[in-house]
C-alpha cells in the first residue's frame, strides 16, 4: 500500500499529505475509462469538488515529476539504458518513456542537477519551481549559491528566471543590426469549385512568423545582463525609414548612431507627448487669477492654501 507523509510547505504556505510509493507496490493502479466516460464521469462534480480534485491532481503530478526526476538520477549513473539498446538516456526517454524531447531534455537536465543539488527534488514536488526552472539555472548552480538562487526563483516566471541567470552570468550587449527578411511565400490560391462560407477566413492566408533569438529560442526580449535587455522586432519599410531618418536628425547628439539610443529618445519624446511635461522638464509655471471685484485679493499663502498640489518652484 502506498505511504503516506507530511509534504514540504508549498509557495502558498500550506502543507499536504504526499503520498510515496510502496517498493512492493511501486506502481498504482489506474481505471482504464475511454476519454469520453472520462468526462461523462466529471459532469456529476459540484464546483467545489471538481476545484479539489484538480488541486490533488495538480499536487500528484508535482510529486510523480519529482519522483521520475530522482528515478532517471539514478539510472543516469547506470548502464542500464545502454544494455538496453538505447544510445543515451535521452533516446530511452524519447522511445521508452514516449517522452517528447523537451520532455526528456528538461527532466535529464534537472535530473542531474538534482544529484549535485538533491534539494531540488523537494522544490519540484513543493511547486516551487518547476522543470524549466531548473534546466535554466542548472549550469550557474554551486555549492556556495544554490539554496539563494532557486530561493529568489521560487515562484518566478520564465523571464524572472532568465534576469537571476542574467545577474549570474552575464553577457556582453549586442552589436545592433539591420537586415532584410525574405518576403513570405504567397498564400496558396483555393480551387474555384470550393468557395468559402461567410465570415471565414482560409487557414492558407494566416502565417505566423517567429523570429528565434539567439540562445533564447521564439523570444522577442531577453535578458543580457542586469538592466541590459536584447529586443528583436520585425518592422515594415515605412518605420525602417522613420528610423534611419531619425538616426540621421540626432547625430549632433548621438555621434555613434545607436538604435538603441535613438529608440530611446524615440519612446521619450512619445510618452511626453501622451502624458505631457514630465516633472523634471518643468521650469516654471503661471497662475492665472481673475479677482472677482475691486477689493478682491490672493496673497501666495493664499494660493498654496487653496491649491495644497501647487508646489514652489
Amino acid at each position: 500500500m502506498p505511504v503516506a507523509s507530511q509534504a514540504p510547505a508549498n509557495r502558498h504556505g500550506t502543507r499536504r499529505p504526499r503520498i510515496l510509493p510502496d517498493l512492493a507496490c511501486p506502481y498504482p493502479v489506474l481505471e482504464r475509462l475511454m476519454p469520453d466516460d472520462i468526462l461523462a464521469s466529471l459532469r456529476h462534480l459540484s464546483d467545489g469538488e471538481l476545484v479539489a480534485r484538480v488541486n490533488d491532481l495538480a499536487t500528484s503530478e508535482r510529486d510523480a515529476t519529482a519522483l521520475l526526476v530522482a528515478h532517471l538520477a539514478e539510472l543516469d549513473t547506470r548502464d542500464v539504458h545502454l544494455r538496453a539498446g538505447y544510445g543515451s538516456l535521452f533516446a530511452y526517454c524519447r522511445t521508452a518513456l514516449s517522452l517528447s524531447e523537451g520532455e526528456a531534455y528538461s527532466r535529464i537536465e534537472a535530473a542531474r542537477a538534482a544529484r549535485r543539488f538533491p534539494v531540488i527534488l523537494e522544490r519540484l514536488a513543493e511547486g516551487a519551481v518547476n522543470l524549466t526552472t531548473v534546466r535554466l539555472l542548472a549550469p550557474h548552480l554551486t555549492e556556495a549559491n544554490h539554496r539563494e538562487v532557486l530561493d529568489a526563483a521560487r515562484g518566478k516566471g520564465r523571464l524572472d528566471v532568465e534576469g537571476i541567470v542574467a545577474r549570474l552570468s552575464p553577457r556582453p550587449d549586442i552589436p545592433p543590426s539591420l537586415r532584410r527578411l525574405p518576403m513570405p511565400a504567397p498564400p496558396a490560391a483555393l480551387p474555384p469549385t470550393a468557395p468559402l462560407p461567410a465570415a471565414t477566413v482560409p487557414v492558407s492566408t494566416v502565417r505566423v512568423v517567429t523570429v528565434a533569438v539567439a540562445g533564447y529560442p521564439g523570444q522577442a526580449v531577453a535578458p543580457l545582463s542586469p538592466d541590459r535587455y536584447r529586443l528583436q522586432v520585425t518592422i515594415g519599410l515605412e518605420t525602417l525609414e522613420k528610423l534611419r531618418l531619425a538616426r540621421d536628425m540626432l547625430r549632433h547628439a548621438i555621434p555613434s548612431g545607436d538604435e538603441a539610443a535613438v529608440l530611446d529618445r524615440a519612446l521619450t519624446a512619445l510618452l511626453s507627448e501622451l502624458g505631457g511635461v514630465p516633472p523634471n522638464g518643468l521650469l516654471g509655471l503661471e497662475v492665472v487669477w481673475t479677482p472677482a471685484d475691486a477689493n478682491d485679493s490672493m496673497t501666495e499663502i493664499d494660493v498654496m492654501t487653496t491649491y495644497p498640489e501647487l508646489r514652489s518652484l
